[in-house]
């Protein structure tokens, strides 16, 4: 095509594939088509555009020859506030540098405070039958009263990690602790005893018995209290 519109490909990509597919774009533009692309992300635009347009409730705000473009106009063109007064996490998903790493230490975190911890991971890995690495050494403590968010890409392990932890996988090394009692290779019913509980991804699948009625889909995880 003369001309190539990417709207966000770099979305659902892991690092060290964002680099490549902005070099095949560097490649299509210097054999003399043209490349459109769409990103939020700073450092990319950057390494590989040519000219930069910001675009805010759909209006174009500001332009620029990529090489004579000042990253701090673009990010205060793009949300309106200044460099330094982005949030590590705001500052991280435009790719630039933001709050100083001390601002964001004060908001806290597991290891800044004194929490009860509720759960930890050490170290787990799993390797599936075909000997891809589904989790790589993970390590996690959660405390209690905290909401942990763990975010990535559909087929990072996720899936895999809610198997663990509720006892349908068990991992190839590593441990796993619920109100410091390891239960790495408890059952479910042992882990579900501990205090843990499991809203899995496929509800119909792997969190009922679809041809039981609702009443009995109820006290299926407490028979022990009824028989």
């Amino acid at each position: 095509p003369r001309l190539l519109v990417l709207d966000e490909p770099t979305a659902v990509l892991p690092p060290e594939e964002i680099g490549a597919l902005l070099d095949v774009c560097r490649r299509v533009a210097d054999s003399g088509r043209a490349v459109i692309l769409v990103t939020h992300k700073l450092a990319e635009i950057v390494r590989v555009a040519d000219r930069v347009s910001v675009l805010r409730a759909g209006r174009r705000v500001a332009g620029a020859e990529m090489a004579r473009a000042d990253i701090g106009e673009l990010v205060r063109a793009m949300v309106g506030r200044e460099v330094a007064s982005l949030d590590s996490a705001l500052a991280a998903s435009l790719g630039v540098d933001g709050a100083p790493a001390s601002a964001a230490r004060e908001t806290g975190g597991p290891a800044s405070r004194s929490v009860e911890v509720v759960m930890r991971c050490d170290d787990l890995t799993l390797v599936d039958r075909n000997g891809t690495v589904r989790l790589d050494r993970l390590a996690l403590e959660i405390g209690r009263g905290e909401v942990v968010g763990l975010a990535g890409v559909e087929g990072n392990g996720q899936i895999e990690l809610e198997g663990v932890l509720c006892g349908l996988t068990r991992p190839s090394s590593g441990r796993f602790y619920v109100g410091g009692k390891e239960l790495t290779r408890a059952s479910p019913a042992a882990i579900t005893a501990a205090g843990a509980g499991i809203v899995p991804e496929d509800r119909h699948s792997a969190g009922c018995v679809p041809a039981m009625s609702l009443a009995e889909n109820m006290f299926i995880n407490k028979l022990a209290r009824f028989t």
